[in-house]
């Protein structure tokens, strides 16, 4: 026989052979297992559940959803505890057993919610308020056992699930207005509007309220967390007879509820003058004087900027000659002065 036809007929005969020992047969395989689901719904000012986020002292319903994702055929699962692990850096607890007697999965892609309460929870807990933190998070687990099974009867099943609950924390500030000279008589006043919380705002406005009336100074506006902007008013003659009036800033988070600040505090950084005054044969003073049309102002001290604390100046106030005079014994310590109405 030529080489070349008994080459053929061995490879003929060699891949019928393998075909004889390795049959095209695909393998049955199966899986067994469980799986948990879980989500955290908090409530906007609408009375609307909402997924994932909430505010400090807000009641957060927890939602647990145990799986059956054992596909082998035949197999069912009994889980026997539910527990869910919460860590909000200032509070730690994990839960009992949330499940009040064994649940028994029969048949793969079957699911089954753990409900405690009238609105289909697992449970409830009121968000606490640890200060500066922004998650919650949350560990949920599930043990099971393989029922009715040939390959993995009584075996332990394991499952978790996990989540981070937002905690949103809306502030909205508005400073003391300053008040500055523009030209020779009128004065204008400026302050701070600043988004001090850690969501959006959205509709932001601030009004100037006076006795029977008020009007829009800013806004509506939007201002993202951390951001800020200067408000100023147009230029008057300041009178001391006329209501200080107030700032009263407002908005609205992304949860619609409402946000506030209120201001009435007027300070006047530029009228304020410091005098050394030696007087012959008698102790040394301090005059500080301010203009007389500005005597509605009080005058407040302060040893240090750093602490901020601001306390009344037990002196007269005497009127002379324009002017509002206080004076003071010269002494060796520091201080800080200030004017304000309050």
């Amino acid at each position: 026989m030529p080489a070349r036809r008994f080459f053929k007929t061995s490879r003929a005969l060699l891949i019928l052979i393998l075909s004889v020992a390795f049959p095209l047969k695909t393998m049955s395989i199966c899986l067994h297992g469980t799986g948990v689901s879980v989500a955290a719904f908090g409530t906007n000012a609408l009375g609307q559940m909402v997924q994932g986020k909430a505010h400090p002292g807000a009641t957060v319903g927890v939602l647990i959803r145990v799986n059956m994702n054992d596909d082998c055929p035949g197999d069912n699962t009994l889980v026997t505890n539910v527990t869910d692990v919460v860590d909000a850096q200032c509070v730690s607890f994990t839960t009992s057993n949330l499940l009040s007697e064994p649940l028994l999965l029969s048949f793969f892609g079957q699911s089954h919610s753990v409900s405690n309460t009238p609105e289909g929870f697992a449970y409830k807990y009121i968000v606490p308020d640890c200060g500066s933190n922004t998650f919650i998070y949350h560990e949920t687990k599930a043990f099971s056992l393989d029922s009715n099974s040939t390959t993995h009867l009584g075996g332990p099943l394991f499952a978790g699930g996990s989540l981070r609950l937002q905690i949103l924390r809306s502030k909205l500030d508005i400073s003391e207005r300053r008040y500055s000279t523009v030209g020779q008589d009128e004065m204008q006043w400026e302050a701070g509007l600043t988004n001090t919380g850690d969501t959006t705002l959205t509709n932001v406005s601030v009004r100037y309220f006076t006795t029977g009336t008020n009007h829009l100074v800013w806004g509506p506006g939007e201002l993202a967390a951390g951001q800020g902007t200067i408000i100023r008013s147009a230029p008057s003659i300041y009178d001391c007879a006329e209501d200080p009036g107030m700032l009263i800033a407002q908005g609205t988070d992304e949860l619609f509820f409402q946000v506030s600040s209120t201001n009435q505090t007027a300070m006047l950084p530029s009228q304020l003058s410091v005098q050394y005054h030696r007087q012959p044969e008698a102790n040394s003073d301090i005059l500080l004087r301010w203009p007389a049309r500005f005597s509605c102002f009080s005058l407040e001290k302060t040893a240090t900027l750093t602490a901020m604390d601001w306390l009344p100046v037990q002196a007269s106030q005497v009127l002379t000659n324009g002017e509002v005079i206080v004076a003071l014994p010269a002494t060796n310590q520091a201080g800080f002065f200030r004017l304000i109405r309050r």
